[in-house]
């Protein structure tokens, strides 16, 4: 062959691939990366803390895990309490369909379902994180959950369980009766709980605590952990911690849209129910661990002082008050009734009631 006729073929046979290249037809999943085989979702996620809490890394990592594990097929913008929604707003906002997902703190949403007020953790439930993992997925409080959230066009997808609450205070705590003299911070059955002992309460969002701890609005707060106690700065104008819990853990559940969650297919359900339990079953609670140690050293070294052991009187008032809560709950409402029975049977079962 002569070296024209080589060089003509050549240059033909890379006209013709480059025109087949030319005509291939470029889709955005292409452009992005993302294998054809299916349709992105792009959601938002809005959490119940405004920006700048220990949590945010959490809720970073959370998100980039669902990308990562849907390979780019199924993306959650992060969103934070003031950015367009405010908490007291996320459960109405995820029913909507206003936004696709949410972090929400149940004790603000009890009025639309009555049963996050045993979800979110009854006043004196003993139960270890693993123990509390076998009454969700092992004995049937998962799925009585789904069923309540699915009449509100709710997908109710994992729970996470931080460590205990406790009151934080302007004033000291020197026995019981001083808490009947105060007005709390507190929603739900915690707030049960504070007005069986006398209290005054009022729901609020997170960040409105600080200024109305420093102003007087509040004079404490009954509804939150360690770790917001510090990551709040409330211990800047609140020095006081009671020593008992109100409860030894708090649930706060991921939720979801309905018609997004159905919307989408089979296998990216499995990644985000995956991926939200892995982030608040194990990367946020192991976490908390740490962090609640953290806290309190960071807070007593700034001033924090716990109150003085509690009396025996004090103690079984405590106590009395969180029981008749279970009592009050459970007959204002037939779903958490039925949470409770679940619970009771439970704990019966592991000997911590008879």
């Amino acid at each position: 062959m002569k070296l024209g006729k080589f060089i003509f073929l050549l240059v033909s046979i890379c006209l013709v691939f480059s025109m087949v290249a030319c005509a291939a037809p470029t889709t955005p999943a292409d452009e992005d990366g993302v294998p054809p085989s299916g349709e992105v979702f792009n959601w938002r996620l809005f959490t119940l803390y405004p920006r700048g809490t220990s949590f945010d890394p959490y809720f970073d990592k959370f998100s980039a895990d669902v990308t990562k594990m849907s390979d780019g097929r199924l993306n959650i913008e992060v969103m934070y309490s003031g950015e367009g929604i405010n908490a007291p707003e996320l459960m109405s906002a995820v029913s909507t369909g206003l936004t696709e997902m949410a972090f929400p703190w149940i004790g603000l949403h009890t009025g639309e379902i009555p049963a996050c007020n045993v979800e979110m953790g009854l006043p004196g439930v003993p139960l270890t994180p693993l123990e509390l993992y076998v009454l969700y997925e092992e004995r049937g409080f998962k799925e009585k959950l789904r069923e309540i959230y699915a009449e509100q066009n709710i997908y109710w997808l994992a729970a996470g369980f931080d460590p205990g609450v406790y009151l934080i205070s302007r004033k000291p705590i020197n026995s019981i009766s001083d808490i009947a003299e105060m007005k709390w911070r507190s929603g739900g059955s915690y707030a049960a709980m504070m007005e069986n002992l006398g209290a005054h309460t009022v729901p609020m969002e997170f960040g409105e605590v600080y200024t109305s701890l420093a102003t007087g609005v509040i004079d404490g707060v009954a509804m939150s952990t360690l770790v917001d106690h510090r990551d709040g700065s409330w211990y800047e104008v609140a020095k006081y911690e009671y020593p008992l819990p109100v409860t030894s853990y708090q649930s706060t559940p991921y939720v979801v849209n309905m018609d997004a969650w159905n919307a989408l297919p089979d296998d990216l359900q499995a990644i985000l129910e995956d991926a939200a339990r892995l982030n608040v079953g194990v990367d946020t609670y192991s976490a908390l661990q740490i962090m609640e140690k953290e806290a309190i050293n960071q807070m007593m070294a700034s001033g924090l002082q716990w109150g003085p052991t509690p009396s025996t009187s004090d103690e079984a008032a405590w106590i009395a008050a969180g029981v008749l809560a279970w009592d009050q709950i459970a007959a204002a409402d037939a779903d958490s009734a039925e949470l409770i029975a679940i619970l009771e049977d439970f704990m019966k079962e592991l000997g911590y009631i008879d």
